[in-house]
């Protein structure tokens, strides 16, 4: 409501920003959010538009979860041309009586047409997403969430002839200000464990997965949403108190707001569930919105006896902003375009493998492999690297790393094999990557493309731990003892160099290197508390040789 009225970015204006933003960013996928996506007019011609000038460089886009009437097949057939993942439908409420409540009506046939859709176009992963806990909700209504779900089983065999993975995910509804349910309070929270309750026992039994959303926090949202002046001394009580980036359940912790509460004598409980009557002053009436409390109320009223608004964009109901229906919509493109793609390059040659080493210092040695990998791939589409990618449902670029790091580990020459599509001209890329990457590149260099990767190829690794205060026989006096002699088979050699150890260590069919062991057995210290850093790696033949002297053989 508050975001009257509704305001439509162009496509070529999308198309735009989205363009600027993979280039600056490297991300290689854009999310086209709104409060609902699938009434964007031009949503068809948009993501036809993206394909087009994305696709062969494997970026894609995503969707929030869409209502069952967005859901076409137009839509379908553009979300699954790069990557295709779980899909997600909003159906909100199980009922035609309680979703005529909330205004999303749809009838059975909309709801068979798009699972039919969604299936038929190859996912085998749906997630569906209902609310508990809506106005003049039933029992009937809640008991007629697995039997939708279960439904939406059955059609997927029908149509696919196996079955799929559904899970449903049940939040519990949160009144908010400036909307026709903002005089209604929320409903107790042994209603809401209640209802979640029979879900999850109800779902598991039809072989469907449960999510439920914290309904602690959701008692925080309601009470944030509809509070007044006073929660604002709640806020303060529970951050002084230690909350902090409350939005991730993994750091969530209840027990900060109640202690809060308690200080500010104020009940989370009664804040939550306080019901208004229609008329009287609210807390936010202080907030002209332009949306006036007569229409809330009307359409309020409306909920109440189940009577369908109609869309505002195609109908005005005079709620008091004065726009004209359909203002401020972008013009209506066709959504068939051509499928020459003019500014994609289509590959007409084998793609090559190049070799690349970097270093890993600095702030840069606490990322994990995985974050490693995540910069190198952002570094390089930035750089617009015209890397090879696999096939299949979820593309991935032919990039491979050398054995992991471990954090806090320093790295002098790592390495990385990636393919490209030729012509590759490495000089001038090789500059790129450099201003685009922020692990100092040391080398870049052609290798056949069946060589042998990394991973396999590596089994030796020379470490510098610095400033151990040992001396040689020190150290070999460690490796005597019966506890640390399980380190003889992977320890090539080791000297002492100004104070530092410098060591050789190899995997060996029986065992392969453990560095944080290793650290243990020579220095009798913990990882972290020494200074390590990675040399070199190596593999052997004849000798042991780095990979940059790799031999095919």
């Amino acid at each position: 409501m508050i975001y009257r009225p509704v305001r439509e970015r162009d496509p070529e204006t999308i198309m735009r920003l989205a363009a600027e933003s993979v280039a600056a960013t490297g991300y290689d996928e854009v999310s086209f959010t709104s409060l609902n996506s699938g009434d964007y007019s031009n949503l068809p011609y948009l993501l036809r538009l993206f394909n087009r000038k994305f696709k062969d460089k494997n970026i894609s886009f995503s969707l929030p979860s869409l209502r069952v009437s967005s859901v076409t097949e137009d839509v379908i057939r553009e979300i699954k041309v790069v990557k295709k993942s779980g899909f997600t439908i909003a159906p909100e409420a199980a009922t035609s009586r309680l979703r005529l409540v909330i205004n999303k009506d749809f009838g059975q046939e909309d709801f068979e047409r798009t699972l039919y859709s969604i299936f038929k176009g190859g996912w085998l992963n749906l997630k569906m997403y209902f609310l508990t806990g809506l106005p003049t909700e039933t029992d009937e209504d809640i008991e007629a969430i697995p039997g939708m779900a279960a439904e939406a089983m059955k059609i997927a065999r029908k149509h696919t002839g196996r079955s799929v993975n559904i899970s449903v995910a049940i939040s519990p509804f949160v009144p908010k200000a400036h909307t026709p349910f903002q005089w209604c309070g929320q409903i107790p929270m042994d209603e809401i464990n209640r209802k979640n309750s029979y879900l999850k026992r109800a779902l598991s039994r039809k072989g469907l997965k449960y999510k439920g959303h914290d309904e602690k926090m959701a008692l925080l949202e309601a009470v944030i949403a509809r509070g007044d002046e006073s929660v604002s001394s709640l806020i303060e009580g529970a951050c002084n108190g230690g909350a902090r980036l409350d939005a991730w359940t993994e750091v969530f912790d209840f027990n900060n707001w109640v202690n809060a509460a308690e200080k500010t004598g104020l009940d989370l409980n009664a804040l939550a569930e306080k019901s208004i009557k229609p008329g009287q002053p609210t807390p936010w009436s202080i907030i002209d919105t332009q949306i006036k409390d007569d229409y809330l109320n009307k359409e309020y009223e409306k909920a109440l006896s189940s009577e369908k608004t109609q869309d505002c964009k195609l109908t005005c109901h005079a709620c008091g902003v004065k726009c004209k229906s359909g203002q401020y919509l972008s013009d209506v493109k066709p959504a068939e375009l051509s499928d020459r793609t003019a500014d994609s390059f289509k590959a007409r040659y084998n793609p090559v493998k190049v070799r690349v080493v970097f270093s890993k210092t600095g702030n840069m040695k606490y990322l994990s492999h995985l974050e490693l990998l995540t910069t190198i791939l952002k570094s390089l589409r930035r750089a617009q690297v015209p890397l090879v990618y696999s096939k299949g449902f979820n593309p991935s670029p032919n990039v491979a790393l050398s054995p992991a790091l471990g954090v806090g580990v320093s790295g002098e020459r790592e390495f990385f094999d990636m393919e490209v599509t030729p012509p590759f001209n490495l000089n001038r890329f090789r500059d790129i990557i450099a201003q685009n990457m922020t692990l100092p590149i040391v080398d870049m260099f052609f290798i056949p493309l069946n060589t042998q990767s990394l991973c396999k190829f590596i089994t030796a690794y020379r470490y510098e731990i610095k400033n151990i205060g040992y001396s040689t026989e020190d150290i070999q006096s460690r490796i005597n003892t019966e506890e640390n002699r399980w380190i003889l088979p992977i320890l090539v050699r080791f000297d002492i160099i100004d104070g530092s150890l410098e060591v050789l260590l190899k995997d060996t069919e029986k065992a392969m290197v453990k560095l944080s062991a290793c650290v243990k057995a020579l220095t009798g210290k913990e990882l972290e508390d020494v200074d390590v850093s990675r040399k070199a790696m190596y593999g052997w033949q004849n000798d042991w040789v780095e990979p940059t002297q790799q031999v095919q053989g």
